[in-house]
């Protein structure tokens, strides 16, 4: 009779996939899930406080120059992807995660410390080079830590933190800048924190077996093979319908936290000041509709068919006073005796 190990055992069930991967493989995917929306937090951080950088007076931000770094952001990213892919395959894909969750952390923190525009784009560039760097070696990582019928499932579940990166990027930003009264420069210093995750990487993650196994095969997978017969497709369709949804995905949201905060005479939607603005347009819509408006407007007249003067239709003729004073009498008498 032959022993039957765990992982051979159909997990089934909402975490049978988890069920079935080895402690490596778990803390493979907490380590990626941590690297992905640690990177979410701090690339998430400069779409948030755009509005700030926009109003600073030092730098000097235009829209067109804000929406340009954000793009050369994406495009070191690009470049990170493929420079960390080479690192992964001959370093390790642990220790290339290590370098890019490090260099993100650091040149993020270091956009605090900016003091001209060009010097905000490399430290952004440098930023997207880790970025890039965490995306590729953090679902290589995954991948080959996992078996192979539960790869989607758990680089599924990595990719769904970048959510969670982002929101804690608005809690980081709330805090630092409406509860603390500090400016946009003090949000990325905060983004330093995700270094501290290497040192956990370093000393609880394992470099995956597959990937051991590449080192000593005689014939090593290379780039050019997805490029090459029917890979061809497969690539080129993949590249094609990632750019159009990260095209999509980046263009509405490095924009949308600021256009939420700015205020509407810069082009915003800020709660506070449309509401303000909505209540001072509101007020004389108001004033119309009280006693000044009232008489102001014209009324109709009608003429009198005694005296035939024109008097307002709503007026009335004053009643004649029911009694007489006395002295009133006694003057009148006094007035025909004379006479």
């Amino acid at each position: 009779m032959t022993a039957v190990s765990a992982r051979d055992v159909p997990h089934r069930g909402l975490w049978g996939w988890w069920r079935a991967g080895t402690p490596e493989a778990r803390r493979a995917l907490i380590a990626a899930g941590l690297g992905w929306m640690l990177d979410s937090f701090d690339v998430m951080l400069y779409a948030i406080v755009l509005a700030a950088l926009i109003n600073d007076p030092v730098l000097g931000l235009s829209q067109s120059t804000a929406g340009l770094l954000g793009s050369i952001t994406l495009i070191a990213a690009a470049a990170g992807g493929i420079v960390f892919g080479v690192v992964a395959d001959r370093l390790g894909r642990k220790r290339a995660l290590m370098g890019a969750v490090l260099i993100y952390s650091i040149f993020t923190a270091a956009c605090g410390f900016a003091q001209s525009v060009a010097q905000l784009a490399i430290f952004r560039i440098l930023l997207g080079i880790g970025m890039g760097g965490e995306w590729a070696t953090g679902a290589a990582l995954v991948s080959e830590s996992f078996p192979a019928r539960h790869r989607g499932k758990a680089l599924a579940f990595v990719q769904s933190s970048w959510a969670i990166g982002f929101a804690l990027a608005a809690a980081v930003n709330w805090f630092v800048q409406d509860v603390l009264h500090m400016d946009w420069r003090a949000v990325f210093f905060a983004g330093v924190l995700p270094a501290v995750l290497t040192f956990w990487i370093r000393r609880s993650v394992a470099e995956p077996a597959a990937w051991q196994a590449t080192r000593t095969a005689p014939d090593r997978p290379s780039a050019a093979q997805m490029f090459a017969g029917p890979m061809l497709v497969v690539t080129i369709a993949l590249t094609f319908m990632n750019a159009c949804t990260l095209f999509a995905y980046w263009g509405f949201n490095t924009w949308v936290p600021s256009f939420l905060r700015a205020a509407p005479a810069a082009g915003g939607a800020s709660g506070a000041a449309a509401g303000g603005a909505s209540r001072a347009e509101r007020a004389p819509a108001r004033s119309t509709r009280g006693p000044s408006a009232a008489s102001s407007a014209p009324t109709p007249r009608r003429r009198s068919r005694r005296s035939g003067r024109v008097r307002p239709t709503g007026s009335r003729r004053p009643a004649p006073p029911r009694h007489r004073s006395r002295s009133a009498g006694q003057g009148r008498g006094a007035t025909n005796a004379a006479r």
